[in-house]
């Protein structure tokens, strides 16, 4: 084990454990080689492959075998189950079951048809961001702290799965071998996509927060404390200087003069801007006078390449995220109900149906939490860029004219870079996500609980 995670010198060996579950269970097609070390000491030299006929065919095996088991699980259930259970439990249990085929439908069929190459093109970008973004001295530590979180986190998984599979299997369904395995099969699935939208959400949140402490350390600044201390100080030294020395204002002349040399100082040019904005990004960098203003430009680029990381993202698991979503709260539902409708018709509380109760929520408020935290935090560290670059603008440490250039250009290419994580722009993730999803559940459970004493 540790001579694996010492290998894990670059993005895809790190997502390594997390990449080869999904390709067994045909959601990813990916494929890549081991990493060459470049001549300029850093990792680069990756062979990627898209999806093939063949990874498509299997991945479309999958999908038919699951709608063989899906159709025979619900046979089964409204043969030998549903006659002893009650309608308000039957409605619940068979519109959780039709949703659960829906979301894994839709996840393999989106990998196979629409998703084919994004992951290639997601990967590809994120190596290329690595680059600039990580330096060699650190580059392998992150990679190996990211293989351990997906070593611990497909752990903890497999623990909850495990406990919850020896009940179903060997207490609740021993004449229903199908019923349990459709289930869980569907369940791996649904938490492989999770995994893989929360697991890209956090690598692009760590990707701009080394860029933003990449654009303080350019101008010397260890932390944003010290940026608004230095802020402070600015202003209340500018205040010192103007109440020493006021301005006399009668004078029109010197008032016209004294604005002309403000405009000066924070305006650029317009002539040199009409003729730097003619200019791309490679000729910025060619022609940089500083040190400086190349790490700007250098950083303007990266911020804009992570933005499309992260918008592409989106885009790839929208459909699946929405369904997820309504899915998750019709387990909830479902696991909420039936424990309280156990526990007021036996009159007892079994510590076994607590364990079950409890394992089935905590798995689906992980799933829950991670999507919408994930993608808070995704949101919050992306924009918080534009405040680091309008604090940078009123900081008055030295700084040459074309620096300022560089602020401004990258102040106002944040204005159309700005991060909304939303599923198909039809639902806002965000922590608030969590409070309506809680609202809807116990609402529908008492709602439930209602209709079966009436």
């Amino acid at each position: 084990m540790m001579k694996i995670i010492s290998k894990t010198r670059n993005i895809f060996s790190a997502v390594k454990p997390l990449y080869i579950l999904s390709k067994v269970f045909g959601i990813a097609h990916l494929r890549f080689k081991s990493s060459v070390v470049a001549p300029d000491n850093f990792k680069g030299s990756v062979g990627l492959k898209g999806s093939t006929f063949g990874s498509c065919l299997y991945s479309l095996t999958i999908l038919i075998i699951l709608i063989i088991f899906h159709c025979v699980s619900l046979h089964l259930k409204i043969r030998n189950i549903y006659k002893r259970l009650k309608y308000t439990f039957i409605l619940t249990d068979s519109f959780n079951s039709v949703l659960t085929f829906a979301t894994v439908f839709i996840s393999i069929f989106q990998v196979i048809t629409f998703n084919r190459n994004k992951l290639l093109v997601i990967f590809s970008k994120l190596n290329k961001s690595d680059k600039f973004t990580l330096r060699y001295s650190e580059s392998d530590v992150r990679y190996r702290k990211t293989y351990i979180l997906f070593l611990l986190n497909i752990m903890f998984t497999a623990l909850i799965f495990g406990f919850l599979c020896t009940y179903d299997v060997f207490s609740n369904f021993k004449e229903n071998i199908i019923i349990s395995m459709t289930r869980y099969t569907s369940h791996v699935i649904r938490i492989l996509m999770n995994m893989q939208f929360v697991s890209f959400n956090l690598l692009i949140k760590h990707r701009f927060d080394l860029l933003n402490k990449q654009l303080l350390s350019v101008f010397g600044v260890r932390s944003e404390r010290e940026l608004e201390n230095g802020i402070l100080d600015d202003i209340s030294m500018a205040c010192t200087r103007k109440y020493k020395n006021p301005p006399d204002y009668r004078n029109a002349r010197f008032q016209k003069k004294n604005y002309t040399n403000w405009d000066e100082y924070y305006d650029f040019d317009k002539k040199l801007f009409c003729k730097e904005s003619l200019m791309t990004d490679r000729e910025y960098s060619l022609n940089a006078s500083s040190e400086s203003q190349y790490m700007l430009i250098q950083l303007r680029i990266n911020h804009n390449e992570i933005c499309n990381i992260s918008r592409l993202v989106f885009s790839t698991y929208g459909v699946f995220t929405i369904f997820e979503l309504l899915n998750i709260i019709a387990d909830i539902i479902t696991v909420l109900y039936f424990s309280l409708d156990f526990v007021i018709s036996e009159s007892y509380i079994s510590l076994e149906k607590i364990c079950w109760c409890s394992s089935w929520l905590l798995l689906h408020a992980a799933k829950l939490i991670g999507i919408t935290r994930s993608c808070q935090l995704l949101t919050t560290c992306g924009n918080h860029t534009s405040v680091l670059v309008g604090k940078l603008m009123l900081f008055s440490r030295p700084k040459s004219r074309n620096t300022m250039i560089q602020l401004q250009q990258f102040s106002h290419q944040l204005l159309h870079t700005n991060i909304n994580a939303s599923a198909c722009d039809f639902l806002d993730l965000n922590n608030t996500l969590l409070g309506s999803v809680a609202k809807v559940a116990i609402t529908y459970v008492i709602v439930l609980l209602l209709n079966q004493k009436i």
